[in-house]
């Protein structure tokens, strides 16, 4: 989130000078650096935002003027550079704390500034009646029909042409595409039952911002799973993979082969169950939970290589996945 003078600045590699004599020049440069994060730091409201305006050109003016006037090479310096990034991105945060001149001049979007409001009946009477749209999200083809989605009575809903089912993660892509309004923002996905899911958006109307929820009904197009759901199957599957790998290791000859036989299938039907919850976590969620039953799995695999051995002593012991 730099602003066009910040990105030059990266793109001439924020240099130090390193030319002899040019010890005064570095230092020159630096206190200007030092300042703009003065500033930067003493952004805490609209008021400061919009005093903060004037300092920042100017501060702007020097440095373009200092960076032109320099010749010789240069390497690249942080310790600058990350404090600001932290100082704008908790300024972006807050909306520029309103103002739209620090928004424009820092991050070239005025509408940066605009601070969400609750949505207003009138609001949602202009842009509740808006037609459904057709987009394309990767390989699907999806439609959504607005009814108008703003409320849970009156939810979206979402069709896909083709066969399969529209994955979970790709439902904020939909709400960005059609939902009506500009620029649309998705702040976050709920998913409330099997049926329905709830995006957070804000949204520009009439060069206002404006906070809502967007109900869908996904019945038609995807079986969706709550968050309790997801971690229901993270807990069972971690329980059946040590109950697997206990039941494979007491597998010693054919009669305790013969024993534990429909043990070992009931668990693996139980395992089968709670595949499309588990594979419906959020990537980063289901590779933590992978590695914590990693070792059970280990287990597994070894117990199942060394009753292969055996041919699994004439029983149905091996495993369907």
């Amino acid at each position: 989130m730099k602003n066009i003078y910040l990105t030059i600045l990266m793109l001439l590699v924020w240099p130090v000078m390193v030319a002899e004599g040019a010890s005064s020049e570095m230092q020159q440069y630096r206190l200007l650096l030092s300042r703009e994060l003065d500033v930067l730091r003493s952004v805490k409201d609209r008021e400061s935002a919009e005093a903060a305006v004037p300092l920042l050109q100017e501060g702007k003016r020097q440095l373009v003027q200092m960076l032109l006037a320099w010749e010789g090479e240069y390497q690249e310096i942080w310790e600058y550079d990350e404090e600001k990034d932290a100082l704008l991105s908790d300024i972006h945060k807050n909306y520029c704390y309103g103002s739209a001149a620090f928004a424009e001049l820092m991050f070239n979007d005025a509408e940066a500034a605009l601070i969400p409001q609750p949505m207003t009946p009138e609001v949602l009477e202009d842009i509740g009646d808006a037609p459904g749209k057709m987009c394309d999200v990767g390989e699907w083809k999806v439609r959504c029909i607005l009814g108008p989605g703003f409320t849970p009575d009156k939810p979206w809903r979402l069709r896909m042409e083709g066969d399969g089912r529209f994955p979970r993660e790709l439902i904020g892509a939909v709400v960005d595409v059609c939902c009506p309004g500009e620029n649309v923002e998705i702040a976050e996905v709920v998913v409330v039952s099997q049926r329905m899911v709830r995006v957070g958006v804000c949204l520009v109307h009439n060069n206002s911002k404006y906070k809502a929820n967007q109900w869908i009904d996904v019945s038609e197009a995807c079986r969706m799973y709550t968050s309790d759901e997801q971690q229901t199957a993270i807990r069972e599957k971690q329980r059946l993979a040590q109950e697997l790998a206990t039941a494979y290791a007491a597998v010693k000859d054919a009669e305790s082969a013969e024993a534990r036989e429909a043990q070992v299938e009931a668990l693996w039907a139980e395992w089968e169950k709670l595949s499309d919850a588990y594979s419906s976590l959020p990537l980063q969620q289901r590779k933590a939970a992978d590695q914590a039953m990693a070792p059970a799995l280990m287990k597994i695999m070894q117990e199942l290589e060394r009753l292969q051995e055996s041919d699994f002593y004439g029983c149905e012991l091996e495993a369907p996945l």
